[in-house]
Order: C-alpha cells, then structure tokens, then sequence
C-alpha cells in the first residue's frame, strides 16, 4: 500500500498484474482494492450485513466491473447473498445472489479454467438452500467441488467449501455429526496451511458455539 501511495507503477503491476493507467486515478484504484478487502473480510468474519454494504459500494464503480477484480467480487458477492438469504428467508437475496452466480456460470461454461472452482462451491451453496434436498446429494455435490479445488490447487477456496460444507451438513435433517465435524476440521487444517491463522481461530471459536 505503500508502494501504491507512492505512486510505484512497476510495485503494482506485480501486486495486481494490471498496467496502470494513467485514464484512471491512483486513489480510484485503492479506493476499489479497499471496499473488495471489506467485502472478503466482512463475509470471511460473519458480519454479512457489512459485507452487503462494501459490495453495493463496489458495483457502484463502472470501473470494476470490467476490472481485475470483477471475478472474485462477484463470487463473494453471491456467496454472501447466499448466506443473508440462509438467515432472513428473503427472496429478494436469492434472486441477486443468483444473478451474480449468472455471471460466474457463464463464465465457466465457456471455459473459463478460473470461474470452475467458484462455480461449483455456490452451485453446492445454492443446492443446499433448496426445500426437502437430500442430504447426501448435498453432500456430494460439496465433495465436487472440495475436489475441483485440490485439482486447481485452489488453497483459500478448498479451506473455504470444506467449511461450507460442515456448517452446511450440520443444519441439514439427518446430517451426520460426525461427518459435518470432518468438514470443518480439514477447513482448519486447510486454512492452518494456507497461513490464515486468524480465520482458524474464529472458525474454532464459532463450532464450539454451535
């Protein structure tokens, strides 16, 4: 951050692989780098109410959209729809976490190697959320995606749909204790080895409140 303050172009090509330009204020750039940080974090802590409202500030950026970032605001974006829709029953979050879910489809369906991974945790997400889905379809459909992302050698995000899928398969009827418990001990395995150690203590915290 330094470096960019300082106006370091060739520090944020390497931080950003985008070539700066000139068209587009510096404090634009840290502006979107800074609501995308609060995005992920607020989600990746709980606070999904903040998350909402750093998202709403970013796809207020025309910029964005079609910047470097656009791919993993949109993930977590529908991915914290996901979850406010799981809490309130609120239709109206459905519908935009599947309209940003669209995007990232699409995305994969024409090839696009890095839209795959995201791809497949909301469609495990979403199946969940679904009236009366079995709880080993769920389950399976979770294992897909826990795999597809050892295959990317996606660390962060198989941390990420091992811990979905633990809370996920507790809350379900009939869901298996033991299994969800499984999940949730490799997400902290995972996190420990990707170096997220704060993300491993709330995790702990959080299941020895559940």
């Amino acid at each position: 951050v330094f470096n960019i303050r300082n106006k370091d172009e060739t520090h944020w090509e390497k931080l950003t692989d985008v070539v700066f330009s000139g068209s587009v204020p510096l404090h634009r750039y840290m502006d979107i780098l800074a609501n995308f940080y609060q995005l992920f974090l607020s989600h990746t802590f709980g606070f999904y109410n903040k998350a909402k409202q750093s998202a709403k500030k970013i796809h207020l950026d025309l910029f964005l959209r079609k910047g470097f970032l656009s791919f993993p605001v949109y993930f977590f974006t529908s991915l914290n729809f996901f979850k406010l829709y799981e809490i309130t029953r609120h239709r109206r979050y459905l519908h935009k976490a599947r309209e940003f879910q669209k995007i990232i489809r699409d995305r994969h369906f024409l090839g696009n190697r890095n839209a795959t991974p995201c791809s497949s945790i909301l469609e495990a997400v979403e199946l969940s959320l679904k009236p009366n889905i079995s709880w080993s379809k769920v389950r399976t459909t979770f294992d897909v995606a826990i795999e597809i992302q050892r295959q990317e050698r996606m660390t962060h995000l198989e941390a990420l749909a091992n811990e979905l899928a633990g809370f996920t398969l507790s809350k379900l009827e009939n869901g298996e204790a033991k299994v969800s418990r499984a999940y949730l001990s490799r997400a902290m395995e995972v996190y420990h080895e990707y170096g997220a150690f704060a993300k491993c203590r709330w995790l702990k915290e959080k299941i020895s409140c559940e």
